[in-house]
């Protein structure tokens, strides 16, 4: 099953064979730990850890343009 089949069958609770599986980076802390247990450097953690492909979009929902803040006018508060 592809991971694409995979995540909609999930989504609409159909017959998958398994849950999609992943993950987000692991902390630097558990990387130096994998490291020191010997894990090899520069290796990929998705096709070691079975990850299945997963795509992403960044959604940036700051104005644009951008602005640099800056006050107008200072008042007392006179609540």
């Amino acid at each position: 099953m592809t991971p694409k089949r995979r995540y909609l069958e999930t989504i609409h609770f159909g017959k998958s064979d398994r849950i999609p599986y992943r993950f987000s980076h692991p902390r630097e802390s558990t990387l130096s730990a994998w490291y020191y247990q010997g894990l090899r450097k520069g290796i990929n953690l998705e096709e070691a850890m079975g990850y299945d492909h997963w795509e992403s979009i960044s959604i940036d929902f700051l104005p644009l343009p951008r602005f640099e803040e800056a006050t107008l006018e200072e008042c007392e508060n006179k609540g």
